[in-house]
């Protein structure tokens, strides 16, 4: 019987990982060891939305379980003004070493294309970053989309 090829054997992982509601690290690491990349990209509904006095925060989770994704408004009345804030990504400490390092990409793909809101590396289980929402339609029109970009080989 021939060795199964490293596309099976990412085959039957993913699989696995498809019928288990909370994955094991060890699968995870496999899985994306072998594919050389975390979960490409999630789609992801809106869980929460205004404050009392409309600060538009919000936070929501991957439908993996693996990470979420938190709004934080600013404080200033020029911050509010300007629809900035703070975005907050944390990964599930249970997966902390898969996503280490990885680029983490926060878009919105919009009618006149798509728009970055974040991009940078994940360390020590995330990523906080400053964020301008302005624009967006994030109840009917504009997905927040996550995508990790895979590590960059050392020079």
């Amino acid at each position: 019987m021939s060795k199964p090829s490293r596309l099976e054997g990412l085959r039957r992982a993913l699989a696995q990982l498809r019928d288990e509601e909370y994955p094991p690290e060890y699968l995870m690491t496999a899985a994306i060891a072998l594919h050389g990349t975390a979960p490409i990209s999630e789609r992801l509904p809106l869980l929460a939305a205004a404050t009392k006095d409309d600060n538009r925060g919000f936070k929501f989770a991957s439908q993996t379980g693996h990470w979420n994704v938190g709004y934080y408004p600013g404080i200033s009345a020029q911050d509010r003004a300007e629809m900035r804030g703070m975005a907050l990504l944390q990964i599930n400490e249970e997966f902390r070493e898969a996503y280490e390092g990885l680029v983490a990409r926060i878009f919105v793909t919009a009618p006149d294309g798509e728009r970055t809101l974040v991009e940078g590396r994940v360390t020590d289980g995330a990523l906080y970053a400053e964020v301008c929402i302005a624009d967006l339609d994030l109840e009917r029109r504009d997905a927040i989309n996550v995508l990790f970009l895979p590590r960059t080989p050392k020079p």
